[in-house]
């Protein structure tokens, strides 16, 4: 089972304190999420009994929250990554997948940061000093943490399965157009071409103004790079409920409590 919170107005301590008690925050920090402008996941209750006694708990507090089936929604938000897109006049080909999507068919668009956490672990040689005055060589390991950020696109349709498109590993070459020098500059010529094209679709960029979900720790030695990092289930699930909230919906895996 899931737990989603959708912001609200409420200003309580009630409120507050309920919601840091499920959630292992502090009242502090879940005010700030209260005041953030998307839907979270902000629990994972172990059974059903289990989230309806959460919920009852948390909109007695004023909150407004709810509970998924988490298998049904995973399915619900298991986007398809597309690497190779081409624009037509009538649609979107993602030709490394064989599909296509139609621009009268996207519903919203969700634009997003991603963030990862890399644990990078490098072995010094660091010169140490014995007792007696002795001098020695011990290899010596040190771990640092970096981030890594990159945007995405996800494309919903009216019905049928999101598309990803991630700046970082999008080959531009299929736009027909001539191709910039940077991803970024090519990722924002992609954007501008699929909110011209896709007339009926709503476009929703308040991810890029909130700190997203992080995928899991990524461990890696030396100067190895970390490869693609995706944006993880936690950014599927909260892309697919702002494309929820803009559509007015809740979900229909919702359990009556």
């Amino acid at each position: 089972m899931l737990i989603v919170l959708y912001p609200s107005a409420v200003e309580s301590a009630e409120a507050d304190q309920s919601l840091a008690a499920v959630v292992g925050r502090t009242p502090f920090e879940v005010r700030v999420w209260q005041r953030s402008r998307i839907p979270r996941v902000i629990a994972h209750p172990a059974s059903l009994e289990e989230a309806n006694a959460l919920v009852a708990g948390l909109e007695r507090a004023g909150l407004s929250v709810e509970t998924l089936d988490e298998a049904a929604f995973r399915r619900e938000s298991d986007a398809l990554e597309v690497r190779l897109p081409m624009l037509d006049t009538a649609g979107i080909v993602a030709k490394d997948k064989n599909v296509r999507m139609d621009w009268a068919s996207i519903a919203t668009i969700v634009h997003s940061h991603t963030s990862a956490s890399v644990a990078r672990t490098t072995s010094d040689v660091e010169v140490r000093y014995s007792p007696k005055g002795g001098r020695y060589t011990e290899t010596v390991e040190h771990t640092r943490t970096e981030r890594l950020q990159g945007e995405v696109l996800y494309l919903f349709p009216e019905q049928g399965r999101p598309w990803l498109l991630s700046m970082d590993t999008l080959k531009y070459a299929a736009l027909g157009v001539p191709l910039r020098p940077t991803h970024r500059e090519n990722f924002d010529v992609l954007l501008e071409r699929i909110r011209a094209a896709a007339t009926r679709a709503r476009y929703d960029d308040s991810l890029l103004h909130e700190s997203p979900p992080t995928s899991e720790t990524i461990n890696v030695r030396g100067t190895d790079s970390p490869g693609h990092v995706g944006p993880g289930v936690l950014l599927n699930f909260t892309a697919t409920l702002v494309h929820r909230r803009i559509l007015g919906q809740r979900s229909p895996y919702r359990t009556p409590g």
